[in-house]
């Protein structure tokens, strides 16, 4: 991740490369340094993940004075192309004060979960961020490759939620903040090779979209009614709301495509014991079935997926039944702990941690 943002190309003496080695009891400071880094060592046991070390940090730079017109935030575990903060300069010059690049998935055909990752991120991660974009949206945070002014990181703090991207994103909105898409600055990160390797972070993500949903859809609703801020003192697009209302609702594709596949296999059962009994239902789940199918090849087209991200679909059915399988689990689970995501050069063992 240092050597891909140290070599940008971009003028090397408009940016700065920070990282910060969070309760750290490995080789990540030295390795950072090395790499050329300027490394901020944070040992606070008893705050510990993603939203406090953010805050650490930039309350850190803003006391010494750093001059910086915007901060960029990348996750360790990913590379930046060449031109990505020259994408984010043209943008931010263009009058955005919030941006998500384009993030997709690093060694993407190393095993079929990284591969039908790569499917559903083509998705998530571009053709519903141009969409969103397009109809005067906010395109959401992704947690890594977001890109702030000074402004914005000085005046608002992350919290320890278990979404805290989707939290911040949502926060901004409320205050008339969009976040702008911007697809050439272009991001890739590991992913778990295995779908076991991903249960916990399917969970945290599960968990905190239903958390999310409870705390900001009334909001976005009255929103969506009076065009106004919570607080009455700023007007907001109804547009914007009524996509953020949607979006946070939207359950994953999986579990979309496997209950359009549900529907559709009663709807023929039905229609077996009576034609009149099932063949509706039939037709209209194998109709948004295909829609489900459509909007998939046509997201993994846009990112100009090769054959063998095509070939990958073939495993999806058992990616939806795991992935259902996750979402049970996770109304079930407590919303109190989280569980870092084991990369895959590590033990099989997993830090645990919580916020």
């Amino acid at each position: 991740m240092v050597r891909s943002a140290i070599g940008q190309d971009y003028p090397s003496s408009k940016f700065a490369v920070h990282v910060v080695a969070d309760n750290c009891t490995d080789s990540t400071a030295a390795v950072a340094a090395a790499a050329g880094a300027i490394v901020h060592e944070r040992s606070e046991v008893a705050n510990p993940g993603k939203g406090p070390a953010l805050n650490w940090l930039v309350g850190r730079l803003i006391d010494r004075n750093e001059p910086f017109d915007a901060a960029v935030f990348v996750d360790a575990d990913t590379t930046l192309g060449d031109r990505f903060l020259l994408a984010l300069d043209e943008r931010f010059r263009h009058g955005a004060v919030a941006v998500q690049g384009q993030y997709l998935v690093r060694d993407a055909f190393q095993s079929a979960s990284t591969a039908l990752r790569f499917c559903s991120l083509s998705s998530r991660h571009h053709a519903r961020p141009l969409a969103r974009t397009a109809v005067g949206g906010s395109c959401g945070l992704f947690g890594n490759g977001m890109a702030f002014t000074r402004d914005i990181v000085a005046e608002r703090r992350w919290t320890s939620h278990l979404v805290e991207d989707m939290e911040f994103q949502l926060q901004l909105l409320l205050a008339g903040v969009l976040v702008e898409y911007e697809p050439r600055a272009r991001l890739e990160a590991e992913m778990p090779t295995t779908l076991s390797g991903s249960v916990t972070q399917h969970r945290r993500w599960e968990l905190g979209r239903l958390d999310i949903v409870g705390r900001f859809a009334p909001q976005l609703a009255r929103i969506a009614m009076t065009g106004r801020s919570p607080d009455g003192a700023k007007r907001i697009s109804r547009v914007a709301a009524v996509d953020g209302l949607l979006d946070m609702c939207v359950p994953p594709m999986s579990l979309l495509a496997s209950a359009t596949v549900a529907m559709a296999a009663s709807g023929a059962t039905l229609a077996v014991i009576g034609p009149d009994h099932g063949r509706k239902g039939a037709y209209v789940g194998a109709g948004l079935f295909a829609v489900v199918c459509v909007h998939v090849v046509d997201s993994m087209r846009s990112v100009g997926a090769p054959s063998e991200a095509y070939r990958a679909l073939l495993h999806a059915p058992r990616l939806a039944a795991w992935k259902v399988g996750v979402l049970v689990g996770s109304r079930a689970g407590s919303k109190s702990a989280w569980i870092r995501t084991q990369r895959n050069a590590e033990s099989p063992a997993p830090v645990t941690v919580h916020a």
